[in-house]
C-alpha cells in the first residue's frame, strides 16, 4: 500500500458521502513534519479569523453573527484535523514478518480456511471500509462533543 492509494481512498471516500454539514471540497495533504502541519493549519485559516477579527471589532450585526458562525466551522475543521493528525503526520510501516512466518505452520486445511497472508489483503477495499467507519464513529462523536 502507498500513501498516494490512501489519499485517493480517502478522497474519493469524502467526495461521495459528504458530511451533512460539509462547506467545501475535502482536502487530504499529508505532512511528514508536525511543524508544518501546523503552520499550514494556520495559514489556511487565516483569512476567515482574521474576517471573524474584524467583524467582531468594527461590522455590524450580520456580519458578527456571520463571523461566529463561521468560527464555530473553523473549530469544527480544527477539531477534525486534531482527530486524524496521527494518520497525516506519520509514517505507517506495516511489518508481516511475524505472519508470514505464521503461515509456515498451518497446514493446508487451515491454510484455505484462514487466510491470514497480508501480501493478498486487498488494500483499497480495506481503506474503504476503515474510512466508512471513522465517518460513522469518530465524526458522530465529534459533532455531539462540539455541539
Amino acid at each position: 500500500m502507498t500513501w498516494q492509494l490512501a489519499k485517493e481512498v480517502n478522497a474519493l471516500f469524502w467526495t461521495r458521502s459528504p458530511s451533512s454539514q460539509q462547506f467545501s471540497k475535502p482536502n487530504l495533504t499529508f505532512y511528514k513534519n508536525e511543524n508544518i502541519y501546523k503552520v499550514m493549519s494556520k495559514v489556511k485559516n487565516a483569512p476567515a479569523l482574521i474576517y471573524y477579527q474584524v467583524a467582531n471589532k468594527i461590522g455590524n450585526k450580520e456580519m458578527k453573527i456571520q463571523a461566529k458562525r463561521l468560527k464555530k466551522i473553523i473549530d469544527r475543521a480544527e477539531s477534525i484535523n486534531d482527530t486524524f493528525k496521527p494518520f497525516v503526520i506519520n509514517e505507517w510501516i506495516f511489518d508481516s514478518s511475524n505472519s508470514n512466518v505464521l503461515i509456515k505452520f498451518l497446514n493446508d486445511f487451515d491454510k484455505q480456511h484462514f487466510n491470514i497472508d497480508i501480501e493478498k489483503l486487498n488494500w483499497r477495499q480495506y481503506l474503504e471500509r476503515v474510512q466508512l467507519g471513522n465517518s460513522k464513529i469518530y465524526l458522530e462523536r465529534l459533532n455531539k462533543r462540539i455541539k
